[in-house]
This record gives structure tokens, sequence and C-alpha cells, in this order.
């Protein structure tokens, strides 16, 4: 029990790329709050090292770039399955 002393329990998401985080816009950037602001844990987003939430570095700037990322990255994953439905 000496190792746990001060132990904290971590949360956190880690996946490959946005676009598992739903299958449009809107549901990725509400996966994304719900994930982050509702239940408190950090995602990783391995393709995209520049969406990990476990760094707090850039205050406000660093926040705030990530949700553009995100933005644009949501908007993409959509646009690439609107276009995978349109060739079927």
């Amino acid at each position: 029990m000496p190792l746990l002393t001060g132990a904290t329990i971590c949360r956190m998401l880690i996946i490959k790329s946005i676009d598992r985080l739903g299958r449009n816009y809107s549901e990725i950037l509400n996966q994304w709050q719900f994930i982050t602001k509702t239940i408190c844990a950090d995602i990783l987003v391995i393709d995209m090292p520049l969406l990990d939430t476990r760094t707090k570095e850039g205050g406000l700037t660093g926040i705030f770039v990530a949700d553009l990322v995100l933005q644009i990255l949501a908007y993409v994953a959509q646009t690439e399955r609107d276009f995978i439905r349109q060739r079927q």
C-alpha cells in the first residue's frame, strides 16, 4: 500500500484519430465536450498530438488553438464521410 499513497485515478481516452469520436461534425464536438468537460477525462489523439488535453502548456492560447484544430478536423472527418457516401 505505500506505493499507492498519494496516487490519483487518471481518466484518459486514447484514440487513433479524431473521427473515432463520432460519425459527423456535431457528434465529434459533442463527444469531445462530454469527455473533457462533463467527466473531466483527458483525450490523447495519436494522429494529432496537438489535441493532447493532458498538456496544460500555452494557457488560454493553447486551449484556443486546440479548439480551432478540433473544429477543423471534425469538419474534415465529416466531409470525407460525405464523399465516401457519394461514391457508393
